[in-house]
């Protein structure tokens, strides 16, 4: 790479992240990323089990390198005036210090005239920021897409969310931990339904924390269900006797 103090404000400056969907046809070893049935993956972000974002293992060593190489250059060039500050966009991608360490972002929406919203793409969480901790990303720090991966637990929908569910997933899916992830279906990318596995565990985390819990869920939903069939069955029989009363 050319030394950076010496960057001419003509280097070419990216406008958009290219698609996930092209990481899934090779791997570091070349092999395509749906030979697996199941990935490594650590949490980089977590919200609920319906939006939660994954780093996948096996673009670990990608994604090191593009850490070294953002922030050996976006410390060179520091000392140059920001030109983001006349130019910003929404949806434009861009370069964010935070904590110190330089990261790929995107800009989400504009708060005032010195903070903006920002999704760190390769996180997945949104963050805001001075506007004078951001500068324009270049297209060498765009060969790769977007290193996050949105992700919802399979199955999941089905039942409710609520405090005792949400208390038990944030213990057990903590940012950082590692997984087995199992993708149902690669189709589409920008949100994938997914199966999580804790280490030398079969059962999905699903079924380890929580088949009990929705065991005893499901027993309460059908009792409630009988009670009402017995109580709509009584009602209408009480309404023919009032019936035949009433002739």
């Amino acid at each position: 790479m050319d030394g950076a103090s010496n960057i001419p404000y003509d280097y070419e400056i990216a406008t958009f992240y290219k698609n996930q969907h092209d990481l899934f046809n090779y791997d570091a070893i070349g092999r395509s990323i749906f030979d697996y049935m199941r990935l490594q993956a650590v949490v980089s972000n977590w919200t609920s089990p319906n939006n939660f974002h994954v780093n996948f293992l096996i673009f670990k060593s990608k994604q090191e390198d593009l850490t070294k190489a953002i922030n050996g250059f976006y410390k060179e060039i520091e000392h140059l005036p920001n030109s983001i500050i006349l130019n910003v966009a929404l949806g434009m991608p861009v370069a964010v210090l935070e904590n110190n360490l330089w990261h790929r972002g995107l800009v989400v929406s504009k708060l005032d005239g010195t903070r903006l919203r920002i999704l760190f793409v390769d996180v997945g969480s949104h963050f805001v920021v001075e506007l004078n901790k951001v500068r324009p990303l270049y297209c060498q720090f765009n060969e790769l897409p977007p290193l996050a991966f949105k992700c919802y637990l399979q199955g999941f929908g089905l039942f409710e969310l609520n405090e005792y569910v949400m208390n038990t997933f944030d213990k057990v899916m903590k940012v950082g931990k590692v997984f087995d992830c199992e993708v149902t279906n690669w189709e589409d990318s920008s949100f994938l339904p997914v199966n999580m596995y804790e280490k030398n565990n079969v059962r999905d985390v699903i079924d380890v924390h929580f088949s009990s819990y929705f065991k005893k869920q499901q027993m309460s939903l059908e009792r409630r269900q009988r009670n009402l069939e017995r109580r709509k069955m009584q009602q209408d029989s009480d309404d023919e006797i009032d019936s035949d009363d009433s002739m």
